[in-house]
């Protein structure tokens, strides 16, 4: 066997070493970039699950002063009907 064909031959080794250290330090950075995704994720889905609980407390504090104010209405006619009204006063519009 020639030299020439030696030559080729560790030319060969050369490069199949290179690539496959390339493709195993891809692989490991990839491996990396995967469990930091996997954390931003679970840290995501728990602020989501904690943005979700407050908007249900406000959901619930604004139904109660809902019904505060349609009480207030209701309570507003009655007495302006007990007077001998037939419809409450309509709400002005600042500005207007």
């Amino acid at each position: 066997m020639t030299p020439e064909f030696w030559a080729i031959i560790a030319v060969g080794v050369a490069l199949a070493t290179l690539t496959l250290n390339g493709q195993r330090r891809l692989h490991a950075r990839l491996d990396r970039l995967e469990d930091r995704l996997d954390r931003q994720t679970n840290e995501l889905g728990e602020r989501l699950g904690r943005v979700e609980v407050g908007v249900a407390e406000v959901r619930e504090r604004v139904a109660y002063v809902e019904g505060l104010l349609e009480g207030l209405r209701d309570a507003l006619r009655d007495v302006l009907v007990g007077k001998g009204t037939t419809e409450p006063p309509r709400p002005r519009r600042a500005g207007g």
